[in-house]
């Protein structure tokens, strides 16, 4: 940081005020600091690593600098795009050196990397707003439900305990970002960073092959790995005792955010429980379930009342018993 500071004129604009703090309020500052404004007279691409003749041959003589200055010079340009997009062109771009580096004509073959480029942000891109586009359509309630389900159909092994965590991280970036001009870098950074949690569990205990083998690839595509997840097929569902099948009467005693709680813990424990539902499915079960919850803490015997609703909810869903304790 010592070195930053000392060539402040000719990194960022935007530290200075960063670097007359004390260490270690500089370090953290330097890191969160705004980005700087592109340089005006920075061409839009760097030619040297699409037009030039030679590229193979820089490439061989010292791969690691030679990628290293790709992903700076290309980062530079690039400012609104996240660190892990940013890994993602350096790792498409080392993997069609790779192919193209072997051919007859290889200029030919790599000075088309730009559409590579762009088509590899387009997809990111593309995630990114239909995760935007969720928070808009289902709101922030809304929003937390499809997570909770969708991060236990992947991960059902995770405690109750965890997966509320994990849910309630990720709805934090999108609804954090999602109204942010720099939407994308926003929610693709904060995103990698939950999953970053998420790998830190399983380094310490698999937690199943699917979450293991996305957390073992490439860094860079770590988040389109998870996006493609679908349920854990392996996963078998605890048997239903009858203490977790009992409605309570100390629901109608919860508020506000302990309610919001047993109702969050409620909807993952049911998908640890029936899996195979569809999450329309299990969607509608859970509406039904809070409007139960309403209803009974309405009546003077909520328990007789829980009961009665109890057998509704298991005849409609044709299923095991639910977790109402």
């Amino acid at each position: 940081m010592n070195h930053i500071c000392s060539k402040q004129d000719s990194i960022s604009s935007k530290i200075e005020g960063c670097c007359e703090k004390k260490i270690p309020e500089r370090e953290d500052c330097i890191i969160n600091s705004k980005k700087d404004d592109r340089p005006k007279d920075l061409s839009l691409r760097e030619a040297k690593f699409t037009d030039s003749e030679n590229v193979c041959q820089e490439r061989d003589t010292d791969p690691d600098n030679f990628f290293a200055e790709f992903i700076y010079e290309y980062s530079r340009r690039h400012q609104d795009l996240s660190t892990p997009e940013l890994l993602r062109i350096g790792r498409v771009y080392e993997d069609l050196l790779g192919d193209c580096c072997n051919r007859e004509n290889p200029p030919d073959c790599y000075r088309h990397a730009e559409d590579k480029f762009n088509e590899t942000t387009e997809k990111s891109l593309k995630m990114v707003q239909q995760e935007c586009q969720l928070f808009q359509n289902l709101g922030k309630d809304g929003l937390k439900y499809h997570y909770f389900i969708k991060l236990t159909k992947i991960a059902p092994q995770l405690s109750t305990e965890e997966l509320m965590s994990l849910g309630n991280e990720m709805v934090t970036a999108l609804t954090t970002c999602c109204t942010l001009s720099e939407e994308f870098a926003c929610v693709d950074n904060l995103a990698d960073l939950v999953l970053g949690e998420l790998c830190g569990i399983n380094e310490n205990r698999t937690i199943n092959p699917a979450v293991d083998h996305c957390c073992k690839a490439n860094f860079a595509f770590r988040r389109p790995c998870f996006e493609a997840l679908k349920a854990d097929k392996m996963y078998v569902p605890p048997p239903v005792s009858q203490d977790s099948s009992t409605f309570h009467a100390d629901w109608c005693q919860a508020q506000n955010e302990e309610l919001q709680k047993k109702k969050i813990r409620f909807l993952v424990n049911l998908v640890k429980l029936k899996p195979e539902l569809t999450n329309e499915d299990l969607k509608t079960l859970f509406i039904n379930f809070t409007v139960a919850v309403e209803k009974c803490c309405k009546e003077q015997e909520p328990e007789v009342c829980f009961n009665e609703e109890t057998h509704t909810l298991y005849a409609n869903s044709q299923a095991h018993s639910f977790p109402f304790g």
